[in-house]
């Protein structure tokens, strides 16, 4: 009968761990190596603790994309509902102070966006932000004003709408 009982509960045991693992479930492994550069991958915001109500809505099929060219410039895109838009919200042109792990970012809001953390909405308005960062295999941006974070992971398309995954 013990042997029966501790079979039985080993077996409850196996299955409650599986099922744990299964909601654990990770949208993308994390990549092999450490990024080097902001400019080797889009980014993906999968998270941040910034009260703006443009994040509200961040989850898997709504979240913002953005891209850093080699030209100190870049743009943040956004996906709704899955649905991936080419013209970017923001423009910024960014300073990496890369000694220091500070970047400056300036943010323009264009005319298809706005909305999204800069505090305002109002194409051609811009907005300058300092932030701490910390590039691995995921990037981290901390608003050094406003102690923000917004953490991001390397984007690979878009996550099927029955996906039960996280990042």
């Amino acid at each position: 009968m013990r042997a029966f009982l501790r079979n039985t509960f080993s077996c409850a045991l196996a299955v409650l761990a599986l099922g744990l693992i299964g909601c654990q479930k990770k949208c993308q492994q994390p990549p092999e190596k450490p990024f080097e550069s902001l400019t080797a991958a889009s980014w993906r915001l999968v998270e941040t603790s910034d009260p703006d109500t443009a994040f509200q809505t961040l989850n898997r099929s709504n979240f913002l994309i953005y891209s850093f060219g080699q030209d100190f410039r870049g743009d943040v895109k956004k996906v709704e509902n899955n649905t991936q838009f080419d013209a970017p919200i923001l423009t910024f042109e960014y300073n990496p102070a890369v000694d220091d792990g500070i970047i400056r970012i300036q943010f323009t809001v264009t005319a298809s966006g706005g909305g999204t953390g800069t505090g305002s909405s109002a194409s051609g308005t811009t907005q300058t932000t300092d932030f701490i960062y910390e590039l691995g295999r995921e990037l981290l941006l901390i608003d050094s004003a406003r102690g923000y974070e917004y953490r991001f992971v390397d984007f690979r398309g878009i996550v099927p709408p029955d996906s039960t995954c996280t990042f």
